[in-house]
């Protein structure tokens, strides 16, 4: 990787972070499957103008990449659906924390794929140090056992696995369509049955009166759903699988201290040690791949 697809991927690690701020506050204001429906409503606008700025034009799907986009949207709608569920029946920290291991997953997956990349003693090292320090953390909320069930825990685990999978899955869809076509049909087929859903289990559907949700919920839908998401299937189209995936363990360790500056949730020493073990993981694996 070169200097700067490690800044493009820190920066991502970044937005990727601040997701969880921004659902907090996103989720003030709004029911879960409203937001999600206006949010995945804002990213399908958001990417069809970032791929015209581009010189892209998103066209309707050939008879051969349709069956892949509907592939790739059933995926997107059962792990939103997943983790909606695990999340209702766990603790919200818990929930972050099995969320947060989905670059394992990637890593495990990938090994499947006719493009594996190998798996050598210094990259499950690092592999291994890295979810060491999400641990180390988190190591105060893992003790947490009011509100946690082991079908909420386990739906979690599902919903990371799930996520892993459509990381990999996008890949072969950018074998045929660009990047940030395949992204853009994925969102687009998947909105429907975010706001069925929200028809169905929401209403009456209620617009928050403050501007905080609101913009809670345009950094999720452009800052995150488009621009992270889109930019972090192109980086694993173009690099080593398996050193973008270590990248991504970073995000949690931002996300706490994006929580600590804008909500002011408690960081402690943990998150310094966690953090300084997460790296050095990500240095291993970086070295090694």
């Amino acid at each position: 990787m070169s200097v700067q697809a490690v800044g493009i991927t820190l920066g991502i690690c970044a937005l990727f972070g601040g997701a969880q701020v921004a659902v907090k506050v996103a989720l003030g204001g709004f029911t879960p499957l409203f937001c999600g429906a206006l949010a995945f409503t804002m990213s399908t606008v958001g990417l069809w103008v970032y791929g015209y700025l581009r010189g892209e034009r998103l066209q309707l799907p050939s008879r051969q990449v349709l069956p892949l986009h509907l592939i790739s949207a059933f995926l997107f709608v059962l792990f939103n659906g997943t983790a909606l569920m695990g999340q209702q029946l766990t603790l919200a920290s818990r929930a972050s924390i099995f969320l947060a291991s989905h670059p394992f997953f990637v890593v495990l997956f990938n090994y499947f794929t006719p493009r594996r990349q190998r798996l050598n003693g210094g990259v499950l090292m690092g592999l291994g140090l890295a979810f060491a320090g999400e641990v180390v953390v988190f190591g105060d909320k893992l003790a947490a056992s009011s509100g946690a069930s082991w079908l909420g825990d386990g739906l979690m685990m599902v919903a990371s696995a799930l996520l892993g999978l459509i990381i990999i899955y996008l890949r072969t869809v950018t074998n045929y369509v660009s990047t940030i076509e395949a992204v853009w049909w994925q969102s687009v087929l998947s909105v429907p049955f975010f706001w069925l859903g929200a028809w169905l289990w929401e209403s009456p559907l209620l617009i928050p009166a403050g501007f905080a949700p609101w913009w809670a919920l345009v950094y999720l839908s452009v800052g995150v759903n488009a621009i992270a998401f889109a930019t972090r299937a192109e980086l694993f189209r173009r690099y080593n699988a398996n050193s973008i995936s270590s990248f991504m363990t970073i995000s949690p360790v931002m996300g706490v201290i994006l929580a600590h500056l804008l909500l002011g949730d408690p960081l402690n020493w943990g998150v310094g040690v966690g953090g300084a073990v997460v790296f050095a993981g990500v240095l291993l694996v970086y070295r090694y791949s």
